[in-house]
């Protein structure tokens, strides 16, 4: 979807605009983006999923987001 929207912001997509997307399917696409910790740094794992939660829960995740994108990220 990045690279999509990307190129309809683009004067070669011009002609085309997205009208929706797909809902992602876990067997074809993945469970989603993320990065790797060692499972032993349970704390650093949960410092990042409060992190994004808390950010996610205050409006920042989404300010962010819509200031380098034009759809949802998350995919909620």
């Amino acid at each position: 979807m990045v690279v999509l929207s990307q190129w309809v912001d683009s004067p070669d997509g011009s002609c085309c605009k997205v009208i929706g997307t797909i809902k992602p399917v876990p067997e074809i696409h993945g469970i989603g983006a993320g990065f790797g910790i060692r499972k032993e740094d349970t704390d650093l794992k949960d410092l990042l999923n409060k992190g994004i939660a808390d950010i996610r829960a205050n409006g920042t995740y989404k300010q962010i987001q819509d200031k380098y994108f034009n759809f949802d990220v998350y995919g909620d």
